[in-house]
């Protein structure tokens, strides 16, 4: 059963969230105060479309321009990053906008002829929240510095770990073998 840009906005009502629906763009704009996370203004805000697309059986939630990289001279090391924690975080996946030069931080899935809750819902939107308020400083460091440094937690370490190894093989296999173990990712499954 597709869901609704009135379902939607009724889910985040009962919430408490304050949003504003824009019917001509098939979508919802909410704004999320946040303590880490900064937008281009320097503001802790993080605002979050949900746009509403197929006729209400797929559904797009994320921060547009979340982070700018046109500017830097680092974007190996801030595309590693991005991939490191999309790799490791549930749901939150990293777009790129190569017109603005802007990152999306995104939890996208389909509706088709399921029912859309509320949980699900308020689940994704603060999986974006949770993702940029606990990675902004690591992501921003990749960003301005080129360091990519996840803190000593045993799952920040596992992210470090997982740069690195992005690392060694970029420097040690030729393209041909690089490739040929993308294939074989059965194991990573």
């Amino acid at each position: 059963m597709p869901t609704s840009l009135k379902e939607i906005a009724e889910f985040l009502s009962n919430q408490g969230l304050c949003h504003d629906v824009r019917p001509e763009y098939s979508d919802i704009i909410t704004i999320f105060d946040t303590e880490n996370y900064k937008n281009e203004e320097g503001e802790r805000k993080l605002p979050i479309v949900i746009l509403v697309e197929e006729k209400g059986k797929f559904i797009k939630i994320f921060s547009p321009r979340c982070y700018r990289y046109s500017k830097s001279r680092y974007k190996e090391a801030f595309f590693k990053t991005l991939l490191a924690i999309s790799f490791h975080t549930k749901m939150v996946q990293f777009e790129c906008d190569q017109y603005e030069e802007g990152i999306y931080a995104m939890v996208e899935f389909p509706i088709e002829d399921s029912k859309l809750s509320e949980k699900q819902l308020i689940r994704s939107l603060f999986s974006i929240v949770r993702v940029l308020e606990r990675y902004d400083s690591v992501i921003r460091s990749a960003l301005d510095s080129g360091m990519i440094s996840f803190r000593k937690t045993e799952e920040d370490e596992w992210l470090s770990n997982f740069v690195s190894l992005m690392s060694t093989i970029e420097k040690t296999e030729e393209p041909e073998v690089a490739f040929l173990a993308e294939e074989d990712s059965s194991e990573w499954i």
